[in-house]
């Protein structure tokens, strides 16, 4: 039996076509395909996703494992060794960012500070001649 997404059975899905959950991309609604704890009163709860892993494996899975958690990609070895190396290299890559953001925030820091001490030497000037002028009045 397939139902379609306008089939009154069908509880409204929590997910978008395209959203990622770990490794699952959500290409397409699948076929509920009822199941005993997943009808009541003759309307489907549990909606069947069709999802791609990012190795290109597809597959069909349940939205609610997905939305859990208890399903985030593909369980082929090569897969996960993949994504484990693009995950770390995405983490090192983020934080050269953020070294280099932090570098040139604290650069920016320095020149901040030291325009800073330009000007309190300034003023520092500005009031000895100040007292210098009221000492020669005297």
């Amino acid at each position: 039996m397939i139902l379609e997404t306008g089939d009154p059975r069908i509880h409204p899905s929590k997910v978008q076509r395209g959203q990622r959950f770990g490794r699952w991309t959500v290409v397409r609604y699948a076929s509920p395909a009822p199941q005993p704890y997943g009808v009541r009163d003759g309307r489907v709860y549990h909606r069947r996703l069709h999802v791609r892993c990012v190795c290109g494996f597809e597959r069909d899975a349940w939205e609610r494992d997905i939305l859990r958690g208890d399903s985030r990609g593909c369980r082929l070895a090569s897969c996960r060794h993949a994504y484990d190396e693009v995950t770390m290299r995405k983490v090192r890559e983020a934080t050269d960012t953020i070294a280099a953001r932090i570098a040139r925030l604290l650069e920016q820091l320095d020149a901040e500070r030291e325009e800073l001490l330009r000007i309190q030497a300034e003023a520092q000037a500005i009031v000895e001649a100040r007292q210098g002028r009221k000492r020669e009045r005297r």
